[in-house]
């Protein structure tokens, strides 16, 4: 009889020290980073005077009133069949981020053998980050050839 009032007394005991040792909610501050936001924009057949005669590999963006226009230029190509094409134009943490992809060529295709200049110009509306980086998918950058 003795231990069994002695082994419900350990029970209660465990019990109460269970309950007292409760939970404690932790509150961790919500994690900071980088916010990316989509971008809309228009792709455009036109591009800004004086732009058709730039050879140079870069972007250009002109400064409208209600709107960026920016056109990215490839540079020289030894023949047709390359391109350039705009994947996505995103405001990550404060800046302008436009992907291209680059396209080349496939082996065995017949293309004119004529120099050509890829270019691609997209409107962006003026509610972004005026500081623009572009890049393609493999993560090389265009340098801003904005003329002065």
């Amino acid at each position: 009889m003795k231990r069994r009032i002695s082994g419900l007394g350990l029970v209660v005991v465990l019990a109460l020290s269970l309950v007292g040792c409760g939970t404690s909610s932790i509150t961790t501050p919500p994690p900071t980073g980088i916010t990316v936001n989509d971008i809309k924009y228009e792709v455009v057949n036109t591009v800004p005077e004086g732009i058709d005669t730039l050879v140079n590999r870069g972007y250009i963006v002109v400064k409208k009133e209600s709107q960026y226009v920016v056109t990215i230029l490839a540079g020289e190509k030894p023949s047709l069949g390359y391109g350039i094409e705009v994947q996505s134009v995103k405001d990550t943490g404060g800046k302008t981020e436009i992907i291209v992809d680059e396209t080349e060529p496939k082996p065995g295709e017949m293309n004119g053998m004529v120099i050509s200049y890829p270019k691609v110009t997209i409107i962006i509306g003026n509610n972004i980050a005026p500081d623009f980086v572009v890049s393609n998918s493999k993560g090389d950058r265009f340098e801003n050839i904005n003329p002065s």
